[in-house]
């Protein structure tokens, strides 16, 4: 459907701020958002229910930028 969660253990859970970026297969950053999380592994949800079928990138940041994790989602 486009919608789905991406979880990160963020250790103590006290209010770190991630930031999710999505780019799909040309590199077009096709979302972006600023997600405060407060517990381990907090669920953080994107929406590309707009966005066509293919593989799209998942880069997790911290709030300074640093990258966290990364990986890939194909939406059928």
């Amino acid at each position: 459907s486009g919608i789905f969660n991406v979880a990160y253990n963020n250790g103590t859970g006290n209010g770190i701020d991630r930031t999710l970026s999505v780019y799909d297969s040309k590199g077009a950053r096709v979302f972006y958002k600023t997600y405060s999380v407060n517990v381990p592994f907090g669920n953080m949800q994107v929406d590309l229910s707009n966005k066509g079928k293919g593989i799209y990138n998942i880069l997790l940041n911290d709030s300074r930028g640093n990258f966290l994790s990364g990986g890939l989602v194909e939406i059928l």
